[in-house]
């Protein structure tokens, strides 16, 4: 038998419509270009969909976080468009800071971006970062920081704990920890691997710390090393004689680090040191000839070595490629790992080679279809023709 809805009930229904109505409204999130890359239209759409939210509702924190990431990741990725559509929705980023900081003081958000815009480890920026922890523990953008503060502090126990609390919160991309995992494992025993970005810094630390996975290995990240308290520090501990920098004859970032790096090389005597793939070739281009590609890393080396040898030990024995093959996880940087993960195509073109001349056909096979589903995936079919010709 049927029975009418009571009038109050109703109501409650009608207005939740209303209220789900306006939630489903609500602009896409922006993230870091550590996560996804998006372009310089949608990063535009997407700062102009979150400032009509907080020109109608300015203590909408939530509103300001996306505005500023999508003004500063548009400026990151597309700086000179980023520049001439400067007007209401495109603006300076320390603008939006102050306006920020007037419409929602004493916020989780305005003490974390004032924090991030300040791009500084110094001890007056450090005070909106340990503010902004305060203020809600749970929030995961801070975590990155808070392992990078006590990484340069040399703080173990510190760095340990925020690594946890990270991947506890399922916040670092599956594919990017395979990815970090088969870096590592590229590895011979007490390497210095000396790396580049977020993206093959952190999950590094994060395996070691939560998973104790090649623990000996050091990673020297090539910005953070530039910081003279952390260097000094991280260098007496590896055996490495100091480095003063001197300024006057820095003349680019690349005669920085090219600095940097041939000193840790020329006085690592106890430790074979690695360079990331993901570096900029221009870091290395005056000691190209003494690298050598030996899996997912490259290693420096005096001597001729049979880095071929090494990428088959590692491909064969010390790698997890699985989730090459299928990801049962929805991840939103799949993007980001399809185009990490092209730096595999080079490595699989090798190991072809190895096994076209040994007689291999199976693990011809296998390594070749491998790198056809790499490239598919990363657009990048183009690259994967030139290298299997």
């Amino acid at each position: 038998m049927k029975r009418n809805i009571p009038s109050i009930l109703m109501g409650f229904i009608v207005s939740l419509f209303f209220v789900s109505s306006s939630f489903t409204q609500q602009p896409e999130k922006v993230y870091s270009v550590v996560k996804q890359v998006k372009s310089f239209e949608w990063y535009k759409s997407a700062a102009e969909d979150w400032r009509k939210i907080i020109d109608k509702y300015p203590q909408n924190a939530e509103a300001w976080l996306n505005y500023y990431t999508a003004n500063r990741m548009a400026r990151m990725m597309y700086r000179e468009k980023w520049q001439n559509s400067q007007g209401h929705y495109f603006q300076d980023l320390t603008k939006i800071v102050e306006e920020m900081v007037k419409a929602i003081p004493n916020t989780f958000e305005c003490r974390y971006i004032k924090y991030y815009n300040s791009n500084s480890m110094k001890d007056e920026d450090l005070k909106d970062l340990f503010e902004a922890y305060k203020i809600d523990s749970t929030r995961v953008e801070t975590y990155d920081d808070m392992v990078k503060y006590y990484e340069i502090k040399r703080d173990s126990s510190g760095e340990k704990k925020f690594c946890q609390k990270w991947f506890e919160k399922n916040d670092v991309s599956p594919g990017i920890l395979n990815w970090n995992y088969n870096v590592l494992a590229s590895l011979e025993k007490n390497g210095i691997i000396i790396t580049n970005g977020d993206n093959d810094t952190y999950p590094i630390w994060i395996l070691q710390n939560v998973h104790n996975f090649r623990k000996d290995i050091v990673t020297i990240n090539i910005n953070l090393i530039t910081i003279d308290e952390y260097r000094n520090k991280l260098f007496k501990e590896c055996g490495i004689k100091p480095l003063d920098i001197d300024w006057s004859k820095i003349k680019s970032q690349d005669d920085l680090y090219k600095t940097i790096l041939n000193h840790i090389i020329k006085n690592s005597t106890s430790r074979p040191v690695y360079l990331a793939l993901t570096l900029q070739p221009s870091f290395y281009d005056d000691i190209k000839d003494k690298v050598y590609m030996i899996g997912l890393a490259f290693k420096y080396s005096e001597k001729d070595i049979d880095n071929v040898a090494m990428m088959i030990n590692n491909f064969e024995n010390n790698w997890l490629i699985d989730y090459l093959k299928i990801d049962f996880t929805y991840d939103i940087a799949s993007g980001v790992i399809h185009q990490i993960n092209n730096n595999y195509l080079p490595v699989f073109a090798k190991l072809y080679d190895h096994y076209k001349l040994s007689g291999n056909e199976k693990n011809m096979k296998i390594v070749k279809n491998l790198a056809r589903l790499v490239a598919n995936n990363a657009n990048a079919l183009g690259y994967f023709n030139d290298l299997f010709k």
